[in-house]
């Protein structure tokens, strides 16, 4: 029953974040980059570029595309 509910609403929510300028340019998580840094760090993609010996400016960069 959850699932039908976000499969719902997801298009609807989805319209107001685009609507939102903060959310398209990105400056919502201005003062929050530690929180992004944080999730990117525990991600698989950061952990297997990181064992494949990208460095983590190259590794951000990646994240940015």
């Amino acid at each position: 029953m959850p699932r039908k509910a976000v499969v719902k609403h997801m298009p609807t929510l989805q319209k107001v974040l685009n609507t939102q300028s903060g959310i398209k340019n990105g400056k919502v998580w201005n003062g929050y980059e530690n929180v992004l840094i944080a999730a990117m760090k525990v991600s698989e993609r950061w952990k297997n570029m990181k064992d494949d010996g990208v460095s983590e400016a190259d590794i951000r960069k990646a994240f940015s595309r």
